[in-house]
């Protein structure tokens, strides 16, 4: 099993890590929309 590289460049300039940090601010983002709508 070749070891995943999280620094290559997947789409032109951005990496995995571009990614998993994006994916992670959308979920948060997310998150905190639906609290404020079940709480606010």
């Amino acid at each position: 099993m070749r070891r995943f590289d999280w620094d290559k460049p997947i789409a032109g300039e951005l990496t995995a890590t571009d990614f998993t940090e994006a994916a992670a601010a959308v979920v948060s983002a997310v998150i905190t929309f639906t609290l404020l709508l079940l709480f606010g």
